[in-house]
């Protein structure tokens, strides 16, 4: 497998703002000098939280459902 130093760079940035990185700390850990980049990191890392959190209200609504299947 190749590994570029931009690839391990991206992953790192990835992994840190999933962790709770903020931009000002992707800033500081890879040298960045404007938000522009360590935003796409944080966006990328709320939304990826907001759609776990939107699936576990998925899948209570799906069981409500079999249950009032189950009794109606």
């Amino acid at each position: 497998m190749h590994c570029s130093a931009h690839g391990l760079r991206k992953a790192g940035a990835a992994v840190a703002a999933e962790n709770g990185a903020t931009e000002r700390h992707l800033m500081a850990i890879f040298g960045w000098s404007s938000t522009k980049v360590a935003s796409h990191y944080t966006r990328a890392a709320r939304q990826k939280m907001l759609a776990g959190a939107g699936m576990e209200h998925l899948s209570r609504d799906q069981k409500y459902n079999k249950i009032r299947a189950h009794f109606s």
